[in-house]
C-alpha cells in the first residue's frame, strides 16, 4: 500500500510539472515570422570631396548590438525591449560582411546632382564639392523575436583613413517594430512591420500615438524618440600642390625646358591624382637651349600611388609654366626638386596664386619646395643666369680708332690737295 501511495504521489506530481509547461507552449508566438514580415531594413553611407579630388581608398566597419536596457511601458510612451537575436549585415562587393570599402574607381556624383539624397556638405557652394554613396542592407532573417513590441539595436561605425575625418556621431540607433498578426483560430504569429534609425545612442521611449498632426505613415507608430537619421556621412579633406618656373637674368633662356621631381610619400597605395597643366604644356619641346634628355616629355595628367605609399614624377617646365597637382590628403608628404643645370636657382617664384572669391586672398608661389600638406601649397624655382657684357674694350680702342680716322682724313686731304696743284701747274 505504501509503495502505490508512493507511486501515485509521483504520477500526481508529474502530471501537475507537465501543466504549466503545456500552457506556456501554448501561450508562445510561433518561430515563424509572417511571410510579409520586412526582414531588412538600409542605410546610406556618403563620402564626401572636394569636387576636383578622386575617391580616397578607404575602409569602413559596422557592428551591431542590443541595446543597453529594456525601458518599460509609460504613459503615453511605447516599451522598448533589447534586441535580440543577431542580425548580419549584407556584403557589399566581395568585402566582409559589416565592411564598407570605397576606392579609387568609385564615380563620384557632384554635388549639384544629389537629387534626393540626403548628403551633408560643408558649404553652401553646389560646385565645390561631391560624393560617393554606399548602401548598407541589414538582414534580420532568422532572429527569434518572442513578443510584440519595439526591439532597439545600436549601430556603431569605426574606421581610420588618411584624410578623412568620420561622422560626429558613430552610432545610430535602429528600433525594430514587431506586431502581433495572429488570426482568428491561428497560430499566435509575428510580423516586422517597420524601422527607425536615430542618430547616436537614443535611450528614450517612442511615443505610443503619433504626435499632432502626424500619422503613423508619417512617423511609424508615433515615434519621436530622438533625431532621425538614415545615414553616416565622412569627408576626405585634401589640398592641391602647385609648383612652377621662372627664369630670370640677361643670359637665360626663356625657352629652356627644366626637369622637375615630384615625389610624394606617407600616402595611401592606390590613391590616385588628377594633375592640372592648364598652365604648361602636355610635351615639353626641343630647341638649342634644352639638353637633349629634356627634350620631347609628357608631362603626366594623372598620379598613381604605388603599393609602398608613394609615387616619383618628372615635369618639364620653361619659364612661366606651372603645374597643379589635386586631391592630395592630409598628412601626404612632398618634396619637390630640379636640374637647374648651369642656372642659380633659388626657392620659389614671383607668381601669385589667385584665389576664388571669398577664399583666402592671393599670395606668392613662396611655400617651401618640401613639407606635409596641411593646407594648399604654392611653390617652385625661380632660376638665374646673368653675364657682364665686357664693354671695357670699346672704350680701350677708342683713341687708336679716334687717330686712326685723323690720319686717314689727313691722307684723304693731302691726296686731294696735290691732284689740285697738278692741275693748276697743267
Amino acid at each position: 500500500m505504501k509503495k502505490q501511495g508512493f507511486a501515485a504521489l509521483i504520477a500526481a506530481a508529474a502530471m501537475l510539472s507537465a501543466l504549466p509547461l503545456q500552457a506556456a507552449a501554448a501561450g508562445n508566438y510561433s518561430s515563424t515570422l509572417a511571410a510579409d514580415s520586412v526582414l531588412t531594413t538600409s542605410f546610406d553611407k556618403y563620402l564626401v570631396m572636394d569636387a576636383d579630388a578622386h575617391t580616397p581608398n578607404a575602409a569602413f566597419t559596422y557592428t551591431i548590438a542590443p541595446a543597453d536596457a529594456d525601458i518599460p511601458a509609460a504613459a503615453g510612451k511605447l516599451a522598448v525591449m533589447k534586441g535580440v537575436g543577431t542580425p548580419v549585415f549584407t556584403a557589399i562587393g566581395e568585402d566582409p560582411a559589416g565592411t564598407v570599402r570605397f576606392t579609387a574607381a568609385d564615380t563620384p556624383t557632384a554635388e549639384a546632382d544629389k537629387g534626393t539624397d540626403t548628403v551633408k556638405f560643408a558649404t553652401a557652394d553646389t560646385t565645390d564639392e561631391q560624393y560617393v554613396k554606399k548602401t548598407v542592407t541589414v538582414d534580420f532573417t532568422g532572429v527569434p523575436f518572442t513578443e510584440p513590441g519595439v526591439y532597439r539595436y545600436y549601430i556603431t561605425e569605426a574606421g581610420t583613413n588618411q584624410g578623412v575625418t568620420n561622422d560626429a556621431k558613430p552610432v545610430r540607433t535602429l528600433d525594430v517594430y514587431v506586431e502581433d498578426v495572429t488570426e482568428e483560430g491561428g497560430d499566435k504569429t509575428l510580423k516586422v512591420v517597420s524601422y527607425v534609425m536615430y542618430e547616436d545612442a537614443v535611450t528614450a521611449a517612442p511615443s505610443a500615438a503619433p504626435a499632432e498632426g502626424k500619422s503613423e505613415t508619417d512617423v511609424p507608430n508615433g515615434a519621436e524618440a530622438g533625431t532621425k537619421s538614415q545615414t553616416y556621412t565622412n569627408s576626405y579633406q585634401t589640398y592641391d600642390l602647385s609648383f612652377g618656373k621662372e627664369v630670370t637674368g640677361n643670359q637665360g633662356s626663356r625657352d629652356k625646358y627644366f626637369d622637375f621631381t615630384l615625389m610624394i610619400s606617407g600616402a595611401v597605395a592606390g590613391t590616385v591624382y588628377t594633375v592640372d597643366i592648364s598652365e604648361a604644356e602636355a610635351k615639353s619641346g626641343s630647341n638649342a637651349a634644352t639638353i637633349e634628355a629634356n627634350q620631347n616629355k609628357d608631362n603626366v595628367q594623372e598620379i598613381t600611388v604605388g603599393e609602398d605609399g608613394s609615387a616619383e614624377t618628372h615635369f618639364y617646365l620653361q619659364d612661366g609654366q606651372y603645374i597643379t597637382v589635386r586631391g592630395l590628403a592630409a598628412n601626404t608628404a612632398y618634396a619637390l626638386t630640379e636640374n637647374a643645370e648651369d642656372y642659380t636657382a633659388a626657392n620659389g617664384t614671383d607668381k601669385e596664386a589667385i584665389a576664388a572669391e571669398g577664399e583666402t586672398p592671393a599670395k606668392l608661389y613662396d611655400d617651401a619646395v618640401s613639407g606635409t600638406m596641411d593646407s594648399d601649397k604654392y611653390t617652385g624655382f625661380t632660376n638665374d643666369r646673368s653675364g657682364t657684357v665686357p664693354t671695357g674694350i670699346l672704350l680701350s680702342i677708342a683713341a687708336p680708332a679716334i687717330i686712326g680716322i685723323l690720319a686717314l682724313g689727313g691722307i684723304i686731304f693731302l691726296l686731294v690737295h696735290s691732284k689740285k696743284r697738278e692741275s693748276e701747274d697743267a
